[in-house]
């Protein structure tokens, strides 16, 4: 993949591009988990958290810092994912579109999972199967089905 000079400067001058460097973050949407989690309140202390789609694994970081040593955070992408150092953080290989990994990711949970985070893009091919979802989520949380209504107008952000 080419991309320009111009843009590759532009982004190392951005400002939560460098803070992420400087904290030691995979990347900066760390800081947009960590604030829409904070505002929202749906990642606590003591969670258990699927992160799909999770490379680089800024997501796993911000979840992992919010969930605490009482909770659990799993990754899972179709790219290897750079271990982390971090306990109670686990990241696998896999297609989450494929039938038989939802009972591979709820193997390696402690429990159900209380929240799935997800900022996976779909893969361009000639495929018409939607990207999947986790069986049987806990009482938390609601999982999309296709063809389901879309979703409320986002909310006013603060600010």
């Amino acid at each position: 993949m080419f991309l320009p000079k111009a843009w590759i400067q532009n982004r190392k001058r951005e400002y939560y591009y460098r803070k992420a460097k400087a904290e030691q973050y995979r990347s900066r949407s760390t800081y947009k988990l960590s604030q829409t989690a904070k505002t929202f309140h749906f990642i606590n202390r003591g969670n258990i958290v699927v992160d799909l789609g999770a490379a680089p694994g800024g997501w796993i970081q911000a979840a992992r810092k919010i969930v605490g040593k009482t909770g659990f955070v799993l990754g899972v992408d179709l790219k290897p994912i750079e271990p982390f150092t971090y306990e109670y953080v686990r990241t696998i290989v896999a297609d989450m579109r494929e039938p038989d990994v939802q009972q591979q990711i709820q193997s390696f949970l402690p429990r159900k999972a209380d929240v799935v985070i997800s900022d996976a893009s779909p893969i361009s091919s000639s495929s018409d199967r939607p990207c999947g979802s986790i069986a049987n989520p806990g009482p938390r949380e609601r999982q999309a089905q296709v063809g389901d209504a879309p979703p409320p107008p986002a909310p006013k952000w603060p600010g």
